[in-house]
């Protein structure tokens, strides 16, 4: 059972087994467990049964305490009141979407995509190919899977991109809906970090997932 910001009140030691975390769930937001991909949908869905009390199924992933993806069927129940409103949620084992590629694989190709391009550089040299949008994509891509954060400054020593360049960029995608940061302002912005939006995380994935597919099936294969 959850409350309308999310709160965790009660959870059953299997829901805590099933996550494989030691301690009970009570008082984790449930969106904190959630796969950050599928956050803003859930959030849009809580708001949405208390509004209208209506029941709601949905398939989602988790995270476990180890950093792996389970998905799951949820069965959502209001069973509040409007001054005190709770959800009554229901987890059922599920099986992935067809086409569906575990994360650590998905990382892999990113991290592939990514060194091939700092390859590309040290043997051809980086004044023939420039693509700072799509390192700094790439980057909160992969930082994000590894459960850490980028920063332009980060950036700056991981791929080479320059302070100024990397926030002009950062700006433009983040118009594009594609990046999102906390703007502090354009000094604050080189040690901010940025994160990849709901939207751009889903066509990573898919992205991704083509490049997996096509390799695992020996056909060719565009990296860069």
């Amino acid at each position: 059972m959850i409350d309308a910001a999310g709160t965790i009140l009660e959870a059953d030691e299997l829901f805590s087994a099933t996550l494989r975390q030691k301690a009970s769930m009570v008082g984790t937001n449930a969106l904190q467990i959630t796969a950050p991909g599928d956050r803003d949908r859930c959030a849009r869905l809580i708001a949405q049964i208390i509004a209208d009390h209506q029941p709601i199924k949905t398939r989602k992933r988790l995270i476990r305490a180890d950093g792996s993806n389970l998905w799951v069927q949820n069965s959502l129940t209001f069973i509040g009141t409007p001054d005190d409103p709770r959800i009554a949620i229901q987890v059922e084992d599920s099986q992935p979407p067809s086409g569906w590629v575990p994360p650590d694989e998905l990382l892999r190709v990113a991290r592939l995509v990514f060194e091939s391009r700092r390859e590309r550089a040290r043997t051809f040299g980086s004044e023939l190919f420039t693509d700072h949008a799509w390192d700094l994509l790439l980057s909160a891509y992969i930082s994000e899977a590894e459960g850490s954060v980028v920063s332009i400054a980060r950036l700056h020593a991981w791929a080479g991109i320059s302070l100024t360049t990397g926030s002009r960029w950062i700006r433009a995608l983040a118009g594009e809906g594609l990046l999102e940061y906390e703007d502090g302002g354009s000094s604050a912005l080189v040690t901010t970090p940025f994160r990849l939006t709901s939207s751009a995380l889903h066509k990573f994935e898919s992205y991704l997932s083509l490049l997996y597919e096509r390799g695992a099936n020996g056909q060719e294969v565009e990296v860069s």
